[in-house]
């Protein structure tokens, strides 16, 4: 599996089904509920190029990633979860959405089968939309605008942050300093639920348990919800001095980076985001401009088209060329997967083999459902279960050795 590549709508848009295929083979691909809600507010939008709103999902959904992508939650539901206790990794690794904890001799692992995201890409793909689709996907773009601006602004401004600046570098430095405030952590806790446009009841419960541990630091105590907390007090702060302008695309493109923890990297088409990515993503992570992975990733279907019959046949590399020096899919493989990918594969021997599937059939047949466990470096094994076509656009998944 490569490196954890989340992505906008403009970027999906803007590859042919091949180029997504590629995509869906090198990068397990973190889907956030901002393009599920995106793709489905189309649907609301009167047709272009001929084309009519249930062809435009479709045309979309036949380029989702499927083999080794994971739907994630909705970001209000993972901060919630750490607000009341849970440990919520932000290294780069993804959050899966679905997924059990299971027990087998003591130690812990996670299974995640297709979940109903995907049935609902699939039925997209036939243009087929369920009503719960489209009111799942208007709750979550009411949930977004629920977040009041001008609230926010009354809260960052009550801390002594709502300054006038000049260039995103000093909105920068203003939303970090707000979340790394040492004083009247209830009162910043607050303002973190506003962020995320939690129910009254939520924050009550969140507000009585930050009583009983009495009121430590937002950021050491749930740096998830911290860090949601400095993207909307950016946002905040960048309007107030003109620097970002405020509509529904905007407020959804900045909630975009609430799910960037969560990857290693990050492309987009959209100019908000190549404005502002620096600002949200850590020294270990990439940004990188659509056009750019759209041209790498044209060039290898190019390079793959032209193999011969039997390499056709085999199905897609599991890596990426190791000979092209300016291909940027190795490139990102290098930088978030390390050099030993490009070492040439050891084969296994047939006692090893047969110890794994051993051990894959024991663990299996005797895990059992335990506790939930958020922590992902508490787990010994994660599973992610997904149905694979044996062809996808114009090439071979499957190899075309494997048995049915």
């Amino acid at each position: 599996m490569g490196p954890t590549l989340l992505f906008d709508k403009s970027f999906l848009q803007m590859l042919t089904l091949d180029e997504a295929v590629v995509l869906d083979q090198f990068f397990a691909a973190v889907i956030s509920p901002i393009f599920y809600a995106e793709t489905l507010a189309d649907l609301e939008k009167s047709s272009s190029a001929g084309r009519s709103p249930d062809d435009e999902v479709r045309i979309i959904a036949s380029k989702i990633p499927q083999r080794n992508s994971a739907p994630m939650l909705f970001h209000p539901a993972f901060a919630v979860r750490e607000l009341l206790g849970a440990s919520i990794s932000m290294d780069g690794r993804m959050f899966l959405s679905g997924a059990k904890t299971v027990s087998f001799r003591g130690i812990k692992g996670k299974i995640q089968d297709p979940g109903p995201e995907h049935d609902a890409f699939a039925r997209w793909q036939t243009r087929h939309f369920l009503p719960r689709d489209r009111s799942t996907a208007k709750s979550w773009r009411q949930k977004l605008r629920r977040v009041d601006l001008s609230t926010l602004k009354a809260g960052v401004r009550a801390f002594g942050f709502l300054k006038p600046c000049h260039t995103l570098e000093q909105v920068h430095a203003l939303a970090v300093g707000l979340v790394n405030s040492s004083n009247h952590q209830r009162d910043l806790v607050k303002l973190a639920l506003a962020a995320l446009g939690v129910n009254p009841r939520t924050e009550r419960l969140v507000l009585d348990r930050w009583t009983v541990l009495r009121e430590p630091a937002l950021v050491g105590c749930a740096p998830y919800a911290a860090f949601i907390l400095q993207v909307e007090a950016f946002f905040a702060i960048a309007h107030e001095s003109g620097l970002i302008s405020y509509n529904p695309n905007s407020r959804s493109d900045i909630a975009y980076f609430h799910y960037a923890p969560f990857c290693n990297v990050f492309v987009s088409s959209d100019r908000l985001h190549a404005r502002t990515a620096k600002y949200f993503l850590r020294t270990d992570q990439t940004f990188v401009e659509g056009h750019l992975l759209k041209d790498s990733l044209s060039k290898l279907v190019t390079r793959y088209l032209a193999r011969p019959a039997e390499e056709q046949d085999a199905g897609l590399p599991f890596s990426p060329p190791n000979d092209d020096a300016g291909c940027l899919v190795a490139q990102l493989w290098d930088r978030h997967k390390g050099t030993k990918w490009r070492e040439p594969p050891q084969e296994l021997s047939p006692q090893l083999v047969a110890a794994i599937e051993g051990l894959l059939r024991d663990m299996k047949a005797g895990q059992v459902p335990t506790d939930e466990e958020s922590d992902l470096s508490r787990i010994a094994s994660v599973e992610i279960n997904r149905y694979t076509p044996k062809q996808r656009g114009s090439f071979r998944l499957v190899s075309k050795h494997i048995a049915p």
